[in-house]
């Protein structure tokens, strides 16, 4: 006597998980994110063979380890206090989280950022089961930001240096304008408010009228980096910006949009 069970679906199912945990791990690989679960009630960890190489281990240290306090002893000594308060309070509110940090590499002793996504899933009496977490490289990233920020401030640097007003419309709606040093001076200012209410248009700037060159008053919606704003190129323009007291200053210059790669104003 022969007997048999029908275990197709079961096979299938089996078949379905091992080709999904082979796609995630090839997503790991090629998107260099590291995985890290941590079974609370269990008292273990999960961590991804991307996870041991981004945190410096070796890549034969047990993936499945007791849950400890060590990974923080990879974190870097500024950022130690900060990140073990951040675990606390994700711990105790539960749901998603994303933090940055640095890590000191216990292979190499480099310092790398990374960028830590997840989740923390608590029990019906608050504590935490489990927690999910994908972390990434982003030290390339931050360096960049650091010297866009440089950048930047060398811009302003050469910009308030400038003996010429500038201004800069931050978006197509001239919504937010900023203004140089010189450009401050100029409209007697210590600061853009005055620039920022005309920017939607319909609302003239507070403490002066800009004229052309015909004394008619312009329209806030008129003035030129409103109009460049919008896509158009002002070249030798000349105005009188007349001060409330009576007083007027005389400007020649000229306005130019910044356009994308369709040809729209940024």
């Amino acid at each position: 006597f022969v007997g048999g069970y029908d275990i197709t679906d079961r096979v299938l199912a089996e078949r379905a998980l091992r080709d999904s945990e082979q796609q995630l791990r090839l997503v790991q690989e090629a998107g260099r994110i590291g995985s890290f679960v941590a079974d609370f009630a269990a008292g273990r960890v999960h961590r991804s063979l991307e996870y041991l190489a981004l945190q410096g281990l070796p890549p034969d240290a047990p993936a499945g380890a007791p849950f400890t306090d060590a990974w923080l002893e990879r974190v870097h000594p500024d950022d130690r206090a900060q990140v073990a308060r951040w675990f606390k309070e994700d711990a105790a509110r539960g749901g998603p989280f994303e933090r940055v940090y640095r890590i000191v590499r216990p292979d190499t002793g480099e310092t790398r950022w990374l960028l830590n996504r997840g989740r923390i899933d608590l029990a019906e009496d608050a504590t935490p089961l489990r927690l999910v977490s994908a972390q990434a490289d982003i030290t390339h990233q931050k360096a960049a930001e650091v010297r866009l920020r440089e950048q930047y401030g060398e811009l302003e640097t050469v910009l308030d240096a400038a003996p010429a007003a500038i201004w800069i419309a931050r978006d197509p709606e001239a919504r937010r304008i900023d203004g140089n040093a010189f450009s401050r001076a100029l409209l007697r200012t210590q600061d853009d408010a005055n620039m920022s209410l005309s920017a939607a248009g319909d609302q003239r700037p507070t403490g002066f009228r800009v004229l052309d060159s015909r004394g008619a008053e312009l329209a806030p919606a008129d003035l030129p980096v409103q109009r460049a704003a919008r896509g158009e190129l002002i070249e030798n323009f000349e105005e009188e910006v007349r001060f409330d007291g009576g007083a007027s200053v005389f400007l020649l210059g000229n306005a130019r949009p910044l356009l994308d790669a369709d040809g729209r104003p940024r």
